[in-house]
């Protein structure tokens, strides 16, 4: 079993052990250190939970777009205009191409944030470096794609099926 270590500040700003009554003097950096070590331990922490909470999301859904019959049965067409030139001028004709399970399309979003946060895990170092300089890569190479699937499904949700 691990033993924690309880300090006081002491009256001249010095830490001291309450067991042994030890003084040990800090740095502000050393505590500036010390507070973003453990605020990146807790973002590594919330990180992995959060992979792990999107993944069950991404299959819960997925799943249920195979499963259950209202969520199956919600699809959405793609059409296309053509120009049929067999008469004297052009004239547009609208042909249906597919149906897709919309839920099933939506899923894909847990999915990549799941995949985000398995990104982040995996390249921790250069996550904590970034951040160090003020910059958070992952996170917009995720907003971009994640971004584009939504508002790809919403234009498609508003009506827009003409995609070809």
């Amino acid at each position: 079993m691990t033993k924690i270590k309880v300090m006081k500040l002491g009256q001249s700003g010095e830490l001291v052990d309450t067991d042994s009554g030890v003084t040990t003097t800090m740095v502000e950096g050393d505590a500036r250190e010390i507070a973003w070590q453990e605020k990146m331990d807790e973002l590594r922490w919330y990180n992995k939970w959060c992979g792990i909470a999107h993944f069950a999301q991404f299959c819960l859904i997925f799943g249920m777009s195979y499963t259950v019959d209202t969520v199956k049965e919600f699809v959405m067409p793609v059409t296309s205009t053509f120009l049929d030139w067999s008469g004297d001028y052009p004239e547009q004709s609208l042909q249906y191409q597919k149906s897709f399970v919309f839920v099933r399309l939506a899923s894909f979003f847990s999915l990549l944030s799941a995949l985000a946060h398995l990104t982040v895990l995996q390249n921790w170092e250069k996550y904590e470096s970034d951040l160090r300089k003020g910059l958070n890569r992952f996170r917009w190479w995720e907003y971009s794609l994640s971004n584009s699937l939504i508002l790809t499904l919403l234009f498609w949700l508003w009506g827009n099926y003409d995609w070809c």
